[in-house]
């Protein structure tokens, strides 16, 4: 049977399986008004491995272009095709330290590196943290769900391997093209414009918090 071209309209989901087996890895799928459908940008993925291009659109209402596989649908377009309006975002914005998750276009999401950590702390009139390899500051204004960052410094260490400084250059690249942001659940999403792309970041609070109850529930069952 011939491939089928399909076009769904619907929210994005994430799905985890049972801890240690082989689907505990994140399954990303759309509701729509008929039914759920597993979908997939990449054959290749590592069924562990988050697919950023997808875990970008969760709890968002989109478009899809793709083709059905049979027991899923292979994602050759997507597009969000409407979000919610956010009023004023900025008191949970400052609440957390956000942590640098993934950066880029919606069809070009990269991995940020695991470490050193790019960090982003946002207070009153400011934003700060460290770009992997320097510390930075710049001046931030928040309007409703706006955002414009400027004036950015930063310290001025060298840092190896070359990765680390491509990855900073990307990284202040998008912070100064800034326009725009959304927080759904611990994920921040800062919109940079078409050329920069979207900066995606996790908030670092909830991290701690989940670490402790896991070793909390760990100590309990011993």
């Amino acid at each position: 049977m011939a491939d089928k071209e399909i076009i769904l309209k619907g929210l994005i989901f994430i799905k985890h399986g049972q801890v240690g087996t082989r689907s505990e890895g994140p399954e990303y799928h759309i509701q729509t008004k008929k039914a759920d459908f597993l979908l997939k940008c990449d054959d290749n993925r590592h069924p562990w491995e988050p697919d950023y291009r997808l875990e970008y659109y969760n709890r968002m209402m989109v478009e899809i272009n793709g083709v059905s596989m049979g027991s899923y649908v292979l994602v050759k377009s997507i597009h969000k095709i409407c979000s919610k309006f956010i009023p004023d975002l900025s008191s949970e914005l400052e609440d957390c330290l956000w942590v640098l998750e993934a950066y880029g276009t919606p069809d070009n999401m990269i991995k940020a590196l695991e470490k050193p950590k790019v960090t982003a702390k946002f207070n009153p009139g400011s934003v700060g943290g460290s770009d992997g390899c320097n510390a930075y500051g710049g001046d931030c204004q928040i309007v409703g769900n706006t955002m414009s960052i400027s004036n950015i410094i930063s310290t001025l260490m060298f840092c190896s391997p070359p990765e680390i400084m491509k990855q900073a250059a990307q990284y202040y690249m998008a912070l100064k093209a800034a326009e725009s942001f959304e927080i759904i659940g611990k994920k921040l999403c800062i919109h940079c414009g078409k050329k920069a792309g979207d900066l995606v970041f996790i908030c670092s609070r909830y991290d701690t918090l989940e670490k402790y109850l896991s070793a909390s529930k760990d100590w309990i069952s011993k």
